[in-house]
C-alpha cells in the first residue's frame, strides 16, 4: 500500500471575503486525497470561498480513502480463508487438511494487514468523528458570520453533509474493528 499525505493550511478573510491557502500531497495516483480535492474544485470553484466546507470536503475524501484501503483488508482475509479451505456456507476439512500452507508466511500476511488497520488514516478518521459535534457549531456560527456580510449560505445542507460524514465515519470504524477482531481469533 502506498502511503499519502495531504496538508491543507486555509485563512479566510470575512471582510475581504477571500480565502488564502497552503496545498501539499503527495501524488501516488488519480487516488490521491490531494489530487481528488483538486478536481472537486475543478469540477465545482465555487467551493474555494467557503474554507469550512473545504475542510470538511478533504475529511470526506480522507474517510473514502480509509474505505478503500478496508476493502483490500478484507478482501485479503477473504482469500486466506479460501486459500485454506475455510470459505463457503461450511468450511470443506478434507480441503483445510490438505492444504500444507506455511503457517510463518499466513502469520506474517494476517500481521500485515493489522499493521494496515493501525495507520494514521484511522487515528484521523475517528479525530474527526469526535469532533464533528463541535465543527457543525463552528460551521454555524460561520454562517451566520458571512449572512451578516451578505453572503447566504443554508445552514440546513452545511448539517445534512456533516451528519453523512459522521454516518460514514462511524461505520468505517465499526468495519476496522470487525475486521480487526477477526484478525485477533486467526492471530
Amino acid at each position: 500500500m502506498v502511503d499519502l499525505f495531504t496538508t491543507l493550511a486555509l485563512r479566510f478573510d470575512p471582510k475581504q471575503k477571500s480565502t488564502l491557502g497552503f496545498l501539499a500531497f503527495q501524488i501516488a495516483t488519480d487516488e490521491s486525497p490531494g489530487f481528488q480535492l483538486l478536481q472537486k474544485l475543478k469540477d465545482a470553484p465555487y467551493l474555494i470561498n467557503d474554507p469550512m466546507i473545504l475542510m470538511l470536503i478533504l475529511s470526506d475524501i480522507w474517510v473514502k480513502v480509509l474505505q478503500g484501503k478496508h476493502v483490500i483488508i478484507y478482501h485479503n482475509l477473504l482469500n486466506i480463508q479460501h486459500g485454506r479451505g475455510l470459505r463457503g456456507p461450511y468450511p470443506r476439512r478434507n480441503e483445510a487438511e490438505r492444504n500444507e500452507t506455511d503457517i510463518n508466511s499466513l502469520h506474517h500476511i494476517i500481521l500485515l494487514q493489522h499493521t494496515y488497520l493501525i495507520n494514521s488514516i484511522t487515528d484521523f478518521v475517528s479525530t474527526l468523528r469526535s469532533l464533528l459535534a463541535s465543527i457543525l457549531n463552528k460551521i454555524k456560527n460561520h454562517i451566520n458570520a458571512r449572512q451578516s456580510v451578505g453572503n447566504g449560505y443554508n445552514y440546513f445542507y452545511a448539517k445534512q453533509y456533516v451528519e453523512y460524514l459522521k454516518l460514514q465515519a462511524n461505520t468505517e470504524i465499526a468495519h476496522r474493528q470487525r475486521i480487526l477482531d477477526r484478525i485477533e481469533v486467526y492471530l
